[in-house]
Parts: C-alpha cells; structure tokens; sequence
C-alpha cells in the first residue's frame, strides 16, 4: 500500500510541474491568456463567435457558417458559458490540454530514461519549444488542444510496443473518447489512430494476442459514440443534420483544396515548417530520432519515424497550414533522451536551483521565440480593434450592425461585443464562393452600418483609378461594387501571422 500512495504521489508531482511550466508558458505565447488584450487570431475568433453564438441559439452551419467540426464550437461555447467577454475560459481549456500533454509525453520518455528530479525542466522546455513554435499560432487551436490525445495515444502505444503492456479497459475507453473528439473537431486528426493502431495490430498478432485487439476496437468504438451521439442529437433537435453532414464532411472532402496537388501541398507544408521559430522544434525532433539509432532502440525507431512521416504526409497532403503539423510534435519528447542519458552516464545530480535555472531560460525563450509576445501587455484601447469599435460608439448610428467583410475576423466582433447576425460573417475557407458571394449580397444591399475589412472596397467607377501602380497581389485585394455606398473613416494596422497588415473601417454613407 505504501509503494502505491509513492508511487501515486510521484505522478501527482509530476502533474504539477507540468502544471505550472503549461501555466507560465501559456501565459506569454497564447493570446488567450490574461496578458493580452484579446485573442486576435482569425481561427479563434470563428471558434468564438460560433461557440458565442451557440449560447445564444445560433446553430453551427445553419447560422454561422464554418467548415470545422462541430466538437471545437462546443469546446468554445461551454468555455464562454460564464463570461463571453473575454477569452480566459480558453486559456483554462488550454492549460488543462498543455499539462496532459506534458504529462503523458514525460511518462513515455520515463519507459527510456530516468528523469527523476528533472521533470520540471524537461516540461518548461517542452512546452516552450511546442507553444512558441510556429506551428502553434495565436492559441486555442484544433491541432494544440488535440495534443493532450495524441500524447496519451502515443504512449500507450509505445508502452504496448515496447512492454507488452495492453491498455486496460479505462484506458481504451478514453482512448475512444479521444477518437471521437477528433473525428468530429477535424477528421484528418484521427490519422495517428489508423497508423498505431496497425503498429499494434502487428504486435498482438506476434504475440498472439489477436483477440484483445478485438477488445480494444470495442471500447474504442465505445468511446466515439459517446462522443458521436450528443453530437447528433443536437443537430438533430436543431434540424441541421443535413448541413452539418454537407458542410463537414462533404465540402471537407470534395471543395476544400489548395490546388496545388498532392506533391505541391508537401512541399508548401514543408516550407512552413523552414521558419526560425520552428528550428527548436525540428531540433528536438532530429535530436530524438538520432538518439534512438545511437542508443539502438530500433523497435522504437520504427514505430516513431513511421507513425511521424505518415501522419505529416496525411495530414498535409490536403490543405496544409503552419498549425496542421502540430500533432507530430508528440515525438519531440524523445530530444532529451540523449541529455537525460549524459547525465546518468556521468553520475550527475541535477539539483533544484539548476532546474529552477532552466525554467527561467526556457521561460525567457519561449518570450523571444514566440511570435505573439509584440501583443503582449498592449492596453486595450491602444489597439486597432478598440480603436474602431470607439470610433463606432461615438458615431451617430445607435445600436449599429457591423460586418467583417473577407478572411479572417482578427478580434473585431470581440472588441465590439457584437454577435454576428448574418450566416457569412466572415468568408472562410470553405469551398465554392457561397459565403463570398452572401457578403457581396450584403454590402450590395447596404444590409450593414459598418464594415471592417482588410481589403480596399470601391465603387466599380473608381476601380480603373484605384489600380493603378499596384502589384498583382495589391491589386487581388481591390473589390468594386456597381452601387458602393460606404466611405472609409479609419485605418490601422494589424498583426496576422507575425506579419503587419493594414485594416479599414467603412461606413454607410448618410
């Protein structure tokens, strides 16, 4: 019994640094986190406004329009469910997702390595190179709420793969849960799942063990309909099973494309991932697959370097974006193998305040490194988003309708309080030119006092003059209308991606 409550409280410490390095990094690279202003990434903002809107009777697709599955609105919804002003109920999301993730991924470097005393630095280094990377965006993503999933995934996997031990049936039922999640927040994600799962088909069969693979596939299929049937009951009362099947599935699958093909869109994921912010990252990652050659941990070899390529492969080969290869950095655990190794080697005994010292330096890293911290600790009214929204209040149009016309909402509708009452509040990615189309439809037919956009918009008359001198690129975020009735009023600048963009604030004219 006294092994058991160590042995618990040893796991219990370790959640807790993994706790606190996940609070403190979170704190500087997400721009939920109470030291921004607001949350200004585009996909975050979709989140927000569907899940907003969900509390307020809108229903994904039908209402607001996205491609994204259902689960994530959920998420964002039940986060908002006690204040919808701010994004600190996404930031709670994403601490919970950053420690499991941390967590599992130091349990599965503890099958290879002692790293006993040296937890708390491996979790700030971990969570550094994972959340300031590029890859990570602005914060409240799919790909890095997903983490703590493919993190439990893949350490039972390799426990199985390298132990023997199966899953028991808690594990395999969460583990179902997981699948299900997944599958209805972005269904590519359940990649990883396909390709373990054949590893561990491989293994059950060698050791003749077939038949808990059965076991296993049963609680799985368990777990996703948990998931599954809340899911299709809600759109089902809502009368919208019909556009949530067209729009996440078969839009996903057939319309939402780069069309750049599939060499074309490995080779532009693979650009993304050559930026300088990600070179921790890719180190760690080379790092760990060096060392499991070095150390002759062949079998883990295989399953790491298989299960990475074909799920970067997978997940890329459709629409990449920097954020879409997020998943694979579940594997970067493995770059302190070799570190962790030297230092039992050599008999050195990593004491508190060394480790203490290597928090700080990640901690001071993960601020140089990420790409939001020029956002951070900026007053709110001295940003573009509250500027508009106070040049708005202070207009003379009471209770004024506000579009944001083009991709994406950068924390406008936020700022604004402003739930969005038309389907097309913003045009997202989604295939075919609906959504563009119904936000022409609403400009044309002055259905809006405001627009914010960061394209120039005209009258169709003043089109030839505004072009002239413009590059290819400038002149594709010019747009005329036959009957332009809005004028600009105020400009500013923001940041997408690390990179300045100039926005503007139209109004109707009197």
């Amino acid at each position: 019994m006294n092994k058991l409550n160590h042995y618990s409280k040893d796991y219990v410490a370790i959640m807790l640094k993994c706790l606190i390095a996940s609070f403190i990094i979170l704190a500087i690279c997400s721009k939920s986190s109470f030291l921004y202003p607001l949350n200004s990434w585009g996909d975050a903002n979709v989140y927000y406004n569907i899940g907003r809107g969900m509390l307020h009777g809108k229903v994904p697709y039908r209402d607001l329009a996205d491609q994204k599955g259902p689960i994530i609105f959920f998420i964002y919804a039940l986060s908002l469910m006690f204040n919808e002003k701010t994004f600190f109920g996404v930031f709670f999301v994403e601490l919970i997702s950053a420690t499991l993730f941390l967590y599992y991924s130091i349990k599965t470097l503890k099958l290879f390595c002692d790293v006993e005393k040296i937890e708390s630095g491996i979790a700030f280094a971990l969570a550094t190179v994972t959340f300031s990377s590029r890859l990570f965006a602005g914060g409240g993503g799919p790909e890095e709420l997903s983490l703590c999933i493919f993190s439990f995934l893949v350490y039972l996997g390799i426990r199985y793969w390298e132990t023997g031990i199966f899953p028991n049936r808690v594990e395999l039922l969460f583990l179902g849960i997981g699948a299900g999640l997944l599958f209805w927040t972005k269904f590519n994600l359940c990649i990883m799942y396909i390709i373990i799962f054949v590893f561990v088909l491989i293994h059950a069969i060698k050791r003749r063990e077939v038949t808990r693979v059965g076991e296993a596939v049963l609680f799985i299929v368990i777990g996703t309909i948990i998931v599954t049937i809340p899911v299709l009951i809600y759109f089902a009362a809502n009368d919208s099973l019909d556009i949530l099947f067209r729009l996440y599935f078969y839009e996903n699958v057939f319309m939402y494309g780069t069309g750049l093909g599939f060499l074309g869109n490995l080779r532009f994921a693979l650009y993304m991932q050559i930026a300088k912010r990600n070179f921790p990252a890719l180190a760690f990652l080379f790092v760990g697959f060096v060392w499991m050659l070095y150390s002759k941990k062949v079998r883990l070899f295989i399953f790491s370097i298989v299960t990475f390529v074909l799920t970067f492969i997978l997940l890329n080969c459709g629409h990449p974006h920097a954020y879409t290869s997020m998943p694979v950095m579940v594997f970067a655990i493995f770059g302190f193998g070799p570190i962790v190794d030297v230092l039992a080697r050599k008999h050195i005994v990593v004491k508190k305040r060394q480790v203490a010292c290597i928090a700080v330096l990640f901690t001071l890293g993960a601020y140089v490194l990420c790409q939001n911290t020029n956002e951070m600790l900026v007053a709110k009214e001295d940003t573009v988003q509250y500027s508009f929204v106070r040049e708005m209040d202070e207009g003379d149009i009471k209770d004024y309708s506000l579009l944001y016309f083009g991709p994406l909402d950068t924390g406008f509708y936020f700022a604004a309080d402003y739930l969005p009452e038309w389907r097309a509040y913003v045009a997202t990615n989604q295939g075919g030119t609906e959504l563009t189309d119904l936000q022409y439809s609403y400009v044309n037919n002055k259905e809006t006092d405001y627009i914010v956009t960061r394209m120039t918009l005209c009258d169709t008359e003043q089109y030839d003059q505004i072009i002239q001198g413009m590059t290819k690129n400038q002149i594709a975020n010019v747009v005329s209308f036959d009957d332009f009735s809005y004028e600009v009023i105020k400009e500013g600048s923001i940041y997408d991606n690390g990179k300045k963009v100039a926005i503007r604030l139209y109004k109707i004219k009197s």
